[in-house]
């Protein structure tokens, strides 16, 4: 069943060898530069995992051509680093076709503990309305931290822990 897409749908898509090919070249590039002074006031230094074509990412429509099954999309791709990939004028297939968007799953995230709602809702192709049973995983949220955020040896606490850990692959730290 097709989607018809708008903005602020949240869909999956399969990475092309281009879209992997530009991804991976800017990461690369980002590893040779090792100095705050190589990277332009304003620049986003690229640090992710590797992708691969045919890889499939999560991401949002940021802009609908037409809100018809077969019409084109802007996409805003979630990668596995600190950046994101915006795809243009993308059309919706299957997780076999590289290039194309497709719906999650249903039942994807039933289960995941998120919080959120009980249910979504999608508009097919034919006007109507699919209603989508546990989508939001009904999970709780986690109970707030007690202890007021100590981080003494003594106390337990671990907000300090995390502050030599933010590093890369690449050893950079940044």
């Amino acid at each position: 069943m097709k989607l018809k897409p708008f903005v602020g749908l949240i869909v999956l898509y399969a990475l092309t060898a281009a879209d992997a090919a530009a991804i991976n070249s800017a990461r690369n590039d980002a590893r040779k530069r090792t100095t705050c002074d190589a990277f332009p006031l304003g620049s986003q230094r690229h640090e992710g995992n590797e992708v691969k074509d045919g890889e499939i990412v999560s991401g949002i429509i940021v802009n609908a051509w037409a809100f018809q099954p077969d019409s084109a999309v802007n996409l805003k791709l979630f990668l596995d680093g600190n950046d994101d990939f915006w795809a243009t004028s993308r059309s919706q297939g299957d997780e076999k076709t590289p290039g194309t968007w497709f719906a999650v799953p249903e039942g994807a995230n039933a289960g995941a503990g998120s919080p959120g709602p009980d249910t979504a809702t999608a508009d097919t192709t034919n006007g109507e309305i699919v209603t989508i049973e546990g989508a939001g995983g009904g999970g709780e949220a986690p109970p707030a931290s007690e202890g007021g955020g100590d981080s003494s040896p003594d106390s337990g606490g671990s907000e300090g822990a995390a502050s030599d850990q933010g590093g890369s692959e690449s050893g950079s730290g940044q």
